[in-house]
C-alpha cells in the first residue's frame, strides 16, 4: 500500500513540474480561429502565456496560408513585431497598403520550433484560421 501511495505521489509530482503544456502557450488570437468578417487591413495578433524568444517569431516558424489548401504562402510579406511587455505578438503587412483578398481564407500555422525566452521549444504546431470579407 505504501508503495503504490509513493509511485501515486511520484506520478502528481512529475506531472505537475513537466514541461508548459503547447495548449497554454497561446492565450488568444485575434482574429480568432474561425472568425469571419475579418477586415482586409487587420494585423494578426497573437497573445502568450510567456515571455518568448522574439529570434523564433519570424516567417521561418510562422507560416501564413491564404485558400482552402494552402495554395500560397504568404509569411514574407509581413513583418513580426513581440512586446516583451505583453507578451504580444504583431504581424502586419510589410507594405502599409498591403490587403487580404477580399473573402480569403488564412491559415496561420506556429511551428513548434517557436520558443519561450529560456529556450524552451513549443513542441508542436499550433494552427488557427479566419475569413476575410
Amino acid at each position: 500500500m505504501f508503495r503504490k501511495l509513493l509511485i501515486l505521489l511520484l506520478l502528481i509530482f512529475t506531472s505537475s513540474c513537466s514541461s508548459k503544456d503547447h495548449n497554454t502557450w497561446i492565450l488568444s488570437t485575434s482574429p480568432q480561429d474561425g472568425e469571419t468578417d475579418v477586415h482586409e487591413q487587420s494585423p494578426i495578433i497573437i497573445n502568450f502565456k510567456y515571455d518568448m524568444d522574439p529570434a523564433s517569431l519570424n516567417s521561418k516558424n510562422i507560416s501564413i496560408h491564404t485558400g482552402k489548401h494552402f495554395e500560397q504562402n504568404i509569411s514574407n510579406i509581413f513583418s513580426y513585431h513581440y512586446d516583451k511587455n505583453n507578451k504580444r505578438l504583431t504581424i502586419q503587412f510589410s507594405d502599409p497598403k498591403g490587403l487580404w483578398g477580399s473573402g480569403d481564407g488564412i491559415t496561420v500555422v506556429l511551428s513548434g520550433e517557436i520558443q519561450t525566452a529560456d529556450h524552451q521549444k513549443m513542441g508542436k504546431d499550433y494552427r488557427f484560421g479566419f475569413r476575410t470579407r
